[in-house]
Formats: structure tokens, sequence, C-alpha cells
């Protein structure tokens, strides 16, 4: 059915299950009564996310809301006796499509326990993350809610034990709330929407991404054409080599020499710890005034 279809039919089914208004199936579900005010009138699609939320309380099967959204396709007639086909029929149906290698609507292939996610490796600002049709998925279990997964290619997020070839499952940041302290994939226009994973920061009234890695300097946001596509939820890697942990050792010894040596300067004259962090906070809040 198409968009205007479903939303008078999710309205429909929403009553039926006694929820008298929106704000009513909101307050239960966790997803914005303007949300789902907007799949009522017909003017977005719901996601699989929020589809699946949604349908314990609607009292219908997650496979059933999936058809009637067009994500997928092919589905058998319902049974005698019942209102929707079978799990095993949808799963029976899936396996097949899948075998067959036709392309279903949706990126997420369901079989089984296991998804199929696409592998992005760059994301443009205005290009919605269902509408990419990346030519590489990568599987992760059912129970791990993501929407796309990106690999490492750099060491920029090495010291919290992230390395180059590592992959990073992510939620689509378009279906929830990015907060400062996040570990997330972001793209900016300067380096060609390649999609990177770092910390996302809020601080001094700036925006900026983080490396896990001290040669790495922090990216100011604020005044570039950027998007932060997703939140890491997951890494799917390989065990660390022993050549890797000595690597992280090495760069680890090179960056605390530096810092032990001021240290021991700065008690040489009298000062203590105490007194550098005061030091540091004053230069801050001097930073903060020029920029002012």
């Amino acid at each position: 059915m198409d968009q205007k279809a479903f939303g008078r039919w999710i309205q429909e089914k929403r009553i039926k299950a006694g929820f008298g208004s929106q704000g009513a199936l909101s307050r239960v579900c966790g997803i914005d009564h303007s949300t789902i005010a907007r799949w009522e009138r017909g003017d977005v699609k719901p996601m699989p996310e929020n589809l699946r939320k949604i349908a314990p309380f609607l009292g219908l099967p997650y496979e059933e809301l999936m058809a009637a959204t067009g994500y997928i396709s092919g589905i058998p007639e319902p049974e005698t006796g019942t209102n929707y086909p079978t799990t095993r029929k949808v799963t029976e149906k899936l396996n097949s499509l899948f075998k067959e290698q036709i392309a279903l609507p949706y990126y997420q292939i369901h079989v089984g326990s296991v998804a199929r996610i696409p592998l992005l490796a760059t994301i443009r600002a205005e290009t919605p993350i269902t509408d990419l049709a990346p030519d590489e998925y990568v599987e992760v279990p059912m129970h791990i809610h993501a929407d796309f997964a990106v690999r490492m290619s750099d060491d920029g997020m090495s010291w919290a034990g992230i390395t180059e070839g590592d992959i990073a499952v992510c939620r689509d940041a378009a279906a929830m709330e990015v907060r400062s302290g996040q570990m997330v994939a972001a793209s900016l226009a300067e380096a060609g929407w390649e999609v990177t994973i770092k910390f996302y920061v809020e601080q001094d009234d700036q925006k900026l991404l983080r490396s896990a890695n001290p040669s790495h300097k922090d990216t100011p946001l604020d005044g570039k054409e950027y998007r932060i596509a997703g939140v890491v939820v997951k890494f799917l890697k390989e065990p660390p080599t022993i050549d890797e942990y000595q690597r992280f050792l090495t760069d680890l010894i090179k960056a605390s020499g530096g810092w032990a040596s001021l240290l021991t300067q700065a008690a040489g004259v009298g000062l203590s710890p105490d007194d550098l962090k005061k030091y540091v906070e004053t230069v801050k809040k001097a930073s903060r005034k020029t920029r002012e």
C-alpha cells in the first residue's frame, strides 16, 4: 500500500488497540507523538526499528508491519484461521528471496537470527541511509539494533582499543538524539564525505570530533559542511596481534614521556599537579575571552 493508505491503516490499528490519541501510543512506545502524526498523515514511512517498537502495543506481528510498509514483499497469503502469515512462512519466503538474489525494497534483510546491514565508506549530507545501496554488507546478530556499519581505516581510535580494520556497527542518527561524548560515524565535505569514527564533543560553545589518539588533533565542526550519520553501538573486531600491542606500548611510552618530563620540571620549581590544573583552566578562560 502507498504511504497515505498506510497512514489510514496504522491509525485504524492504533485506535483498535485502545490508543485514542497519538500521544497515548507515544507514551508507551517511546516514539515522539509528532513522528506518529507524520506516519498517519502519510508524510513519511516509519523506520523498521520504530515498527518493531510499536508492534507489541498494536497487537500486530513485526512482519505484518514490515510488509504493510513495503520493506518486504512476496509474503505468503495468510493461513486459514489467522490474520497474518506465520513467522515460519515469512522466514521461508525471505530465505528464498535472498538465495535467488532478488532485491528487496529495504537495505536490511533479516534471515533467521542474523541481519545484513550495509558497510559504508562515504555518506553525503543529503542522502538518507535507507537510500544507500552499497555492494558490500556485514552480518550482525538480530538483537543488535543497527542500520549500517563502517570499517576503521586509520589509527584515530587506537587508544580506545579500536584498530584499523575493525567494523563499527551504527544506529542511524536520524532516528535518535546524538549527545556529546558519544562515539559517532561522521563525514565532512572537505574530506570527500568519507566516514570516520570519532567522539562527538560539545565543549566551550564548540562542536568538534575527537580521536582516541593524542597524535590526532580535534576537528572543529563549526562553519563546516558535515554530517553526524550514526551512533556507534557495537564493534566487530579480530583479536589484536602481539605486534599491534607492541606498537600501542611504544606510542604510549612516547606520549607519556613528554608529560613525565613536564611534571618533573614543574615539581622542581615547587608546582603541584593542582597548580598545573589551575594554570590550564586560566589559559582556557583567556582563550574563550579572546574568541568572544
